[in-house]
């Protein structure tokens, strides 16, 4: 039950840190994050940690409180 808890619980970080990338690419147009960083300006990087921290601290209550549920009821399927 913990393997399928840990799947779901990356498998939803990873689609919540993609959405929060695609929203700060459209909040900030003009602005190439990931080119930025390729040219060594770490104020780049450090928005773009920034981003990454604050999303993963405002999901992980979530996954946490989403997954046992789900993995309980998917271990329940597959039993």
């Amino acid at each position: 039950m913990a393997l399928i808890q840990l799947v779901f619980a990356v498998a939803l970080a990873l689609f919540s840190i993609t959405v929060a990338i695609n929203i700060l690419n459209r909040v900030t147009k003009d602005v190439n994050e990931f080119e930025e960083i390729r040219k060594k300006n770490l104020a780049g990087a450090y928005m773009l940690f920034g981003t990454f921290v604050a999303i993963s601290l405002v999901i992980s209550q979530g996954v946490s409180f989403l997954s046992e549920p789900i993995a309980s009821a998917l271990a329940s399927l597959l039993s």
